[in-house]
């Protein structure tokens, strides 16, 4: 059997006895794009007719935004995240997710070096010979304008379509990613302060201890001398 038909048996076979929860582990994985939409389609059936609870593991944040409205993500075995899509795009995606395609692979990087001169504050996810994909942070960058700016760019024939979304569920992996890595590198200081300053109070009792050592020897000396 190829990896796709494997794919195919191991989620019937996972649906063998009508179980109530469905486990399954990266089950599009080896599919072309047709057979994947189809396998999607018969599980979001499945989780409507038969009121399925499916529990996805996945490294397809495709997978993940259409099979499942709650997600969890981790990092280096470390849950970082957890809640419904809408209120994780809310909390660390703001913005919108856009897509610009050019009308040629040979104008695709002087667009996107337009764009970048434009509006330095839309944030690159992808870049293929064909199209461009964004994060528009809502408080950095005023949509309408951007808009005008597409809609314009459009017209003179630079860019052959565009549509605007929202925030991918993979802007709100990448942000929650970094602000986990920024509170892990500041905690990270904040102990090495900590050792420092251990160090720094114990070469001051040294120098304390040094300090009363030769008092106490001068204190000696005067009484000899006496």
């Amino acid at each position: 059997l190829s990896g796709g038909m494997r794919r195919r048996l191991a989620l019937g076979i996972a649906l063998v006895g009508n179980p109530s929860i469905l486990l399954l582990d990266e089950p599009s994985t080896g599919l072309d794009p047709q057979s994947r939409q189809d396998m999607w389609q018969v599980i979001l059936k499945l989780l409507n007719q038969k009121h399925l609870t499916l529990v996805l593991t996945t490294h397809s944040v495709e997978e993940a935004t259409y099979l499942c409205d709650r997600v969890s993500m981790m990092e280096n075995g470390q849950l970082i995240s957890i809640g419904k899509i809408a209120q994780l795009r809310q909390l660390y995606a703001n913005g919108y997710h856009i897509t610009v395609r050019s009308t040629s692979p040979a104008g695709t990087e002087d667009l996107k070096a337009t764009i970048a001169a434009s509006y330095p504050a839309l944030q690159c996810e992808s870049c293929s010979p064909s199209q461009i994909e964004y994060f528009c942070p809502l408080e950095d960058v005023a949509v309408p304008p951007l808009v005008r700016f597409l809609e314009s760019a459009t017209l003179a024939g630079s860019l052959k379509d565009y549509r605007i979304g929202p925030a991918s569920l993979n802007s709100v992996y990448l942000n929650v990613l970094d602000l986990t890595r920024q509170a892990a590198a500041k905690d990270s200081g904040e102990a090495v302060s900590d050792t420092d300053t251990v160090r720094e109070h114990d070469n001051d009792k040294g120098k304390a201890k040094e300090t009363e050592t030769a008092t106490a020897t001068e204190k000696e000396n005067q009484e000899v001398d006496s």
